[in-house]
């Protein structure tokens, strides 16, 4: 999107990723400055428009809304426009969610992960942001976002599709596991970190090692059979 020095909207254009020769050149005056607006969800899906206040197309009362799990970008530059030649850009475009990639790591027990249920709590329902001085503000309703790992199950490591928290600047986040199966042995309702800190733009991995533990419990269906587990061998007991 183009503005002038005033903050006028100019004019925009739309590029997809392996065609952005085929988009229609952007045609300005030159010896003008201009202020150039770019802005992404990092996917196949069409772009959110922008609204305007009282219908006023001015850069000062621009905003996007998106869902709070859409990978939302953005990039500003003022530039003057050469008139004789092509004038480069350089769009860069900065992330406005937090990304988190979980891995769990259960390596040391010698067993498959065969289920994973977590969350991260919390995240916002949608994500509004000023075109002007790319502010992006969190808002609606608050719930945990599901990790996902799609390649369960699997022999020692399962690693998560990237999670997006669209949620301020803090340090008072959880990382819970509602259901976790190593092996024979499961466990539900773990904290498994808290007071994470989580800042919007930043990307993350989160790393957990799972280590073998002596204890009793039981495995099979009904009945069920009493083992314990020393290192990470299984024995039954008599």
């Amino acid at each position: 999107m183009v503005f002038d020095n005033q903050g006028n909207y100019v004019t925009e254009n739309e590029y997809a990723h392996g065609f952005e020769n085929s988009a229609t050149a952007l045609k300005l005056n030159g010896g003008l400055t201009y202020t150039f607006i770019a802005y992404s969800t990092n996917s196949k899906e069409t772009l959110p428009e922008v609204a305007y206040a009282n219908n006023i197309k001015n850069l000062s009362s621009a905003t996007i809304t998106v869902n709070g799990d859409q990978d939302l970008m953005y990039f500003s530059k003022s530039l003057q426009v050469a008139g004789d030649k092509e004038t480069f850009l350089g769009v860069s475009l900065k992330h406005k969610l937090s990304q988190i990639t979980t891995i769990i790591d259960a390596t040391q027990t010698n067993y498959h992960i065969t289920n994973i249920q977590s969350s991260i709590n919390a995240t916002r329902e949608k994500l509004s942001l000023n075109l002007s001085d790319g502010v992006a503000t969190a808002f609606g309703s608050s719930f945990p976002a599901s990790v996902i790992f799609p390649t369960l199950p699997v022999l020692s490591t399962a690693k998560s599709t990237p999670t997006y928290i669209n949620a301020p600047a803090g340090n008072n986040y959880s990382y819970i596991i509602d259901k976790i199966k190593v092996g024979f042995t499961e466990k539900t309702n773990i904290t498994a970190f808290s007071h994470l800190t989580i800042m919007p733009g930043v990307k993350y991995n989160m790393k957990i090692t799972i280590s073998p533990g002596d204890d009793y419990f039981y495995i099979g269906e009904l009945p069920k059979y009493p083992v314990v587990r020393i290192g990470d061998q299984v024995w039954m007991r008599v």
